[in-house]
């Protein structure tokens, strides 16, 4: 059985610094979608951890339990996001808003 590898700290920061250089330059120098910026810095981590000796079967594993364990919080939000769209396209939040700025104006009070 093979032993796991575990990343030296300088590997770690040099990974960071590297994730932060190529999010900044592809969204603010080369105006890139963030998708795209995304996938690349993906790829990217996954070459240099495979460079640092971490055999891919590792990250596979480490990328599938990471996505499992936040399944449940990006169901919630997307719930939440369909909700949301839902009152506005059916103009219960325009409603509100627009009875809750009239309620609190300074010229009904006075």
């Amino acid at each position: 059985m093979e032993e796991k590898r575990i990343v030296k700290p300088w590997q770690a920061g040099l990974m960071l610094l590297v994730v932060i250089a190529v999010i900044i330059v592809g969204l603010l120098v080369m105006k890139l979608n963030n998708r795209i910026v995304l996938a690349l810095d993906g790829v990217i981590m996954c070459l240099m951890a495979w460079c640092f000796g971490i055999p891919y079967a590792e990250l596979q594993q480490g990328i599938k339990g990471t996505v499992s364990s936040m399944i449940v919080a990006i169901l919630i939000l997307l719930a939440v996001g369909v909700f949301v769209g839902t009152w506005m396209a059916s103009g219960t939040v325009p409603v509100m808003i627009y009875y809750g700025t009239h309620s609190s104006s300074i010229r009904d009070r006075a």
